[in-house]
């Protein structure tokens, strides 16, 4: 077993939330499950389209190659289960 150095340890998590339906849909925000952010507070999720859903994809792969060294991000682009 290897451990990565991190020049920054602190700062090593990715707490983002995001949901890339295809190339032109994405979900944005909070997304968390459990009774406190149903009654306690809410959480809130915007619906993204055009551009901006691109750079979310390459943001999100960009995050993996970080927290998963060597391991290819998953295809998006894999047909869907019917």
């Amino acid at each position: 077993m290897q451990a990565r150095a991190q020049p920054k340890p602190f700062l090593t998590s990715d707490h983002n939330k995001v949901i890339v339906v295809d190339d032109e849909r994405a979900f944005v925000g909070g997304m968390n499950i459990g009774y406190q952010y149903r009654y306690v507070w809410h959480d809130l999720m915007v619906e993204a389209e055009g551009p901006i859903v691109r750079r979310l994809a390459r943001d999100f792969e960009a995050a993996w190659v970080r927290a998963v060294p060597g391991i290819p991000p998953p295809d998006r682009r894999a047909p869907a289960v019917e």
